[in-house]
């Protein structure tokens, strides 16, 4: 799961989505970032860069993801947790939280965020690759969820809610790496999803769609 999701954002196929998540994120941010399932730190290690006076921090439960963020960038550093059953930090600890397509509490989100923190959150739409479905029982996303999320902590300002919406064309082996870099990959076949994909005709035109919503703590 790991080396797709690394060879997929490497072709550039999130690249929209990290400049609206960096756009989210206050110019002057400073303080401790926390990435809730941050994975490999990818998204993490570019706002880093971005915002010079930010230190971070990745939380995923995949030892070998963290080990891999802990090395993405020299002020990031990598704690290997299930955020989805609690997030191991202090109240009012963190001044930027990301959520970016990993589960997990708002109400923990709330706890950890600072006052004036924000919370930066990318939610997959229904038909985010949904292309991909046709002929594979891929996972589904419920429609409704960003404006959810927008509500998830009542006593944040909705800062932005910001649609990324376009269409990449996938090689075979780029639409494999599409399915296997989620958490389609511990429900599916890769040898059945390999003989699908051979029959279709590359390349293959595949939808990106997710909300980046902010909210910030006043």
């Amino acid at each position: 799961m790991l080396e797709t999701r690394e060879r997929f954002q490497a072709d550039g196929f999130h690249d929209d989505i990290a400049a609206a998540v960096l756009s989210a994120v206050p110019a002057d941010a400073r303080g401790w970032l926390a990435d809730l399932g941050g994975g490999t730190g990818w998204y993490a290690a570019q706002l880093l860069d971005a915002r010079p006076e930010l230190r971070g921090l990745v939380l995923d439960a995949s030892a070998a993801a963290v080990r891999i963020a802990a090395r993405a960038h020299e002020r990031l550093a990598g704690v290997s947790a299930d955020v989805w059953t609690g997030i191991p930090l202090r109240d009012a600890s963190v001044d930027v939280a990301l959520r970016i397509f990993a589960p997990g509490s708002a109400d923990e989100v709330r706890r950890i965020l600072a006052p004036g923190g924000t919370a930066v959150f990318v939610v997959p739409h229904a038909d985010h690759l949904r292309e991909l479905g046709h002929g594979l029982k891929l996972m589904k996303v419920p429609a409704g969820k960003a404006d959810e999320v927008a509500a998830s902590i009542p006593d944040a300002r909705l800062v932005s809610s910001h649609d990324v919406r376009n269409r990449v064309q996938l090689s075979v082996e780029q639409a494999l790496d599409a399915v296997f870099m989620g958490p389609n990959a511990f429900h599916q076949d890769r040898a059945k999803v390999e003989k699908v994909l051979a029959e279709w005709q590359a390349p293959i035109s595949v939808t990106i769609a997710v909300t980046v919503v902010a909210l910030q703590l006043d």
